[in-house]
């Protein structure tokens, strides 16, 4: 199946994308011009923040720990998304 995708995207966003759509699953993906390719082409789209949350909520990892080791490396992310995320959490695991 050709699938024409624009050529600014990163050879790993394409690739990504690539193999989504031919198994017919989501992307993980955080990069803003790549989400928009993939939404184009009807896929579920899940960032990096999304899952840690996810993943925290399943008992399978701690969030602020993991966001604090992610923030340590070349992941870019607002600050404020951060705090938004971290408040979350906090509510989630006060109710419960």
């Amino acid at each position: 199946m050709e699938l024409s995708l624009p050529q600014a995207l990163g050879a790993g966003e394409t690739e990504a994308i690539r193999l989504a759509v031919e198994s017919n699953s989501a992307i993980l993906v955080d990069e803003r011009f790549a989400s928009v390719e993939a939404s184009k082409r009807g896929l579920p789209i899940i960032g990096t923040i999304a899952l840690l949350d996810l993943a925290d909520e399943a008992g399978l990892l701690g969030f602020e720990q993991a966001m604090t080791l992610l923030l340590r490396t070349t992941f870019h992310i607002e600050r404020s998304l951060v705090d938004t995320d971290l408040a979350k959490v906090r509510s989630r695991k006060n109710a419960g």
